[in-house]
């Protein structure tokens, strides 16, 4: 199997069902989340630093943050969508900002149109985290394409599962250039290391079939 040509496939495939000019793949969601963010800061004022996201969300995106050299700005969350509190977001100060994550916990869509307007207002980026929500649509569009770029996990749990993996997609040139400079640079997989996710997956994929339940049910460890 021609690995470069699989991989070239799948972004062909993604970037026209997902309507996307630039399309990446990486090791994990939370890669693809920090190459984006490095990416921003370097186009950015320096003076613009502070990434908002939810109160509430997953870990990896405030480790992303964190990872990229940036800061964190809490914004409260309402707790009948979980998605932000409008009302708190619309009031936050955001003379230091970068950008504002979308997250879409739980396959639940977040605002993006009004987010769009709070961040064209306020010029900063908009990022639309579909790590939890590939698959979902908004008016016919994906989430995931919202914004100036997004981001996808294939990750355990997710919705299209290859055990590990990411996806990064934008239609802006000045970012795609950036992310590439920054995918350069990034220390390249080791065969073992391959062949061990190879292993992972096989595994994974094997004990997710209903009539094999038996044997991780009959693990000591894992009563």
């Amino acid at each position: 199997m021609n690995r470069k040509k699989v991989g070239d496939n799948l972004k062909e495939k993604i970037g026209k069902d997902y309507d996307v000019r630039r399309c990446y793949l990486l090791n994990s969601g939370r890669t693809a989340l920090f190459l984006l963010l490095k990416a921003m800061k370097s186009i950015a004022n320096e003076n613009n630093r502070e990434v908002i996201i939810p109160a509430y969300t997953c870990f990896s995106v405030p480790s992303a943050i964190v990872k990229a050299g940036l800061k964190i700005r809490l914004v409260d969350i309402d707790p009948e969508t979980l998605d932000y509190s409008y009302s708190r977001l619309e009031s936050a100060d955001f003379r230091n900002g970068l950008a504002i994550i979308a997250c879409n916990l739980f396959g639940i869509t977040s605002d993006v149109n009004k987010l769009q307007d709070i961040a064209a207002k306020n010029q900063l980026y908009l990022i639309d985290d579909a790590a939890q929500s590939m698959g979902a649509r908004i008016n016919s569009k994906h989430s995931g394409t919202f914004g100036d770029a997004g981001i996808f996990s294939l990750g355990r749990g997710k919705n299209i599962t290859a055990y590990e993996g990411g996806i990064l997609v934008s239609n802006n040139d000045q970012i795609a250039e950036k992310i590439e400079s920054e995918i350069d640079s990034l220390r390249k997989s080791s065969g073992l290391s391959e062949f061990k996710a190879f292993n992972r997956l096989a595994l994974y994929s094997l004990f997710l079939r209903p009539g094999l339940y038996w044997i991780p049910a009959k693990l000591p460890f894992l009563q």
